[in-house]
């Protein structure tokens, strides 16, 4: 597929392996290609996490897509999860454009109309809303280290989980001869600028940890931060809320004339916030020593060599609905944690025939009691955890506002953010000033703008390279615009036949909502603010 000299090639990893199969003409479905939409990065100017970035690609299928005619062509080999490659060559370079997995396969039949197949391609952010966290507890934890545990588990092995020796997940193979064990790949995170005094603890809404409302939860404590999937590298990214600030390049310069101009979004005053509530959770530490749970249907009967697996929630006895994390959990000791009998009615000691052992996490446990006697029925009269409690308290609140701005401009209040993630009051009031400062003043605004990249060189240029974090300039007379933007969402589409148009929309975060002071050099940052007028140091 070819689009004035720019060629776009789609291959699919057919044998599992990383390589897409150079070596099988089949792998290249290039050919077959009608149209390709990618989207990547975010969906509006200022989100902190990303939408799933997905490739959806029309295939002509004349039959060779067919999913139940067994002389198809690709009968049995486009399998959901095989690796899906899109990329460009340009001018004797190859440019990556997207990686993904390929989630299904959709083929039209022709009784209802042309006969075409559509693929979608996904990251694995759908798949972490699915999969359930058992977070560890982390002390004085920076953002980016918070969320690495997601992905070093992991809970979703990338790119297949037989590639890899993993320990109780099905499918891995065996370790030395076709696999290696894991290694996290799959991540590029910048270090955060907020560090958490707990993480890992109040993350379950009541219906287990989702392990991607934690990573919500983790990345907007960092005020500012970025969280996606870089598709062209096939891996996720975390920007840190200075990112925008310490990259100073420009990557491209732009005068409006080449926009679309019924396609682009030219804002005013529409993101201004004067007022706002931050919502946080205080924690409190518990007694050493305290009860971290109990089983609650005793006596407990195990038969002789028999045992039983718990998964269990720490508690509070004086607060029930309270959200209860552990510091330490003190192993359990027989005959004070764990005791049994020989009867239900508790006669005849028989500590000796009882084993218990405990896996911890930040918010659970997992509790393995066992009966070591082959013989004889035991019955556990008493099973409990011990440590130190990390309690959640009820939810704490913080507030600011700009009088001036309210005075002028009316008063501006979004929701109240909740920030499970933050315990402190006066981090949380420094969130919630931050916020204030950043939009308290409308701006005039290209919140969206789109181009036809076939249109120049230089854009093409700009299609096939820019990346979500990239800044670009946009300098408009008409308008008497001058400002810098940030690339934070990208949508392509590419058509075959005649000269296989290239649509670009970018989404733009300003920075003149950037709220740091820079020193300078001498050289004049456009959308820096001006220190003790709108920012900080």
């Amino acid at each position: 597929m070819t689009s004035d000299a720019v060629a776009y090639r789609l291959r699919v990893d057919l044998r599992r392996d990383e390589t897409y199969a150079p070596d099988d003409p089949d792998a290249d479905l290039t050919p077959y290609v009608v149209a390709l939409r990618w989207n990547v990065g975010m969906a509006s100017s200022f989100d902190d996490v990303a939408a799933p970035a997905e490739l959806n690609v029309t295939l002509a299928n004349g039959g060779d897509f067919d999913p139940e005619r067994p002389d198809a062509r690709y009968f049995g080999r486009l399998h959901p999860g095989a690796l899906v490659r899109l990329e460009a060559e340009w001018q004797g370079n190859v440019k990556p454009l997207f990686i993904g997995r390929l989630k299904r396969l959709a083929v039209a039949p022709e009784a209802c109309g042309a006969r075409f197949a559509t693929l979608l391609a996904q990251d694995i952010l759908l798949e972490l809303l699915d999969a359930e966290y058992t977070p560890p507890l982390m002390l004085d934890a920076r953002v980016d280290q918070a969320l690495l545990p997601l992905f070093e588990q992991p809970l979703v092995p990338w790119p297949y989980a037989a590639r890899y020796w993993l320990l109780g997940v099905t499918g891995s193979a065996e370790l030395g001869t076709t696999t290696r064990l894991y290694r996290n790949d799959i991540t590029a995170f910048e270090q955060a600028r907020t560090t958490l005094a707990y993480a890992g603890d109040h993350l379950d809404r009541g219906a287990g940890v989702s392990a991607q409302g934690a990573i919500r939860d983790f990345v907007a404590a960092e005020a500012g931060g970025r969280f996606f999937w870089d598709a062209p590298e096939g891996r996720f990214a975390f920007h840190s809320r200075a990112h925008d600030v310490l990259d100073e390049t420009i990557s491209g310069e732009f005068d409006g004339s080449e926009f679309i101009a019924g396609e682009t979004v030219y804002a005013v005053a529409d993101t201004l916030v004067n007022a706002l509530t931050v919502n946080y959770t205080p924690r409190q530490v518990g007694a050493d020593g305290s009860v971290l749970w109990s089983h609650p249907g005793l006596p407990l009967r195990l038969a002789p060599g028999a045992g039983k697996t718990l998964l269990v929630r720490y508690h509070d006895p004086d607060n029930p609905a309270a959200s209860v994390a552990a510091l330490n959990v003190i192993p359990p000791v027989r005959g004070l944690d764990v005791t049994a009998t020989e009867t239900a009615s508790g006669a005849i000691n028989r500590d000796d025939a009882v084993r218990v052992y405990a896996r911890t996490f930040a918010d659970r446990a997992e509790i393995t009691v066992a009966n070591d006697d082959p013989i004889n029925d035991i019955y556990v009269q008493t099973l409990r955890l011990r440590g130190t409690p990390l309690i959640a308290l009820p939810a704490g609140q913080a507030r600011a506002t700009d009088a001036a701005s309210i005075a002028t401009h009316e008063r501006h209040e979004p929701q109240p953010l909740f920030l499970r993630a933050v315990d402190d009051a006066e981090f949380a009031g420094q969130i919630a000033r931050f916020t204030v400062n950043r939009f308290k003043d409308p701006v005039a605004r290209f919140a969206r703008v789109s181009f036809m990249a076939n249109e120049s060189e230089t854009l093409l240029a700009h299609a096939l390279e820019r990346r979500t974090g990239d800044k670009i300039r946009i300098a408009n007379a008409r308008l008497a615009h001058d400002a810098d933007y940030v690339i934070v969402g990208q949508r392509h589409t590419v058509r075959a036949g005649g000269d296989a148009p290239h649509h670009v929309t970018w989404v733009l975060a300003p920075l003149s909502r950037t709220t740091y002071w820079r020193v300078s050099d001498g050289t004049q940052w456009a959308g820096y603010s001006r220190l003790d007028v709108s920012a900080r140091l």
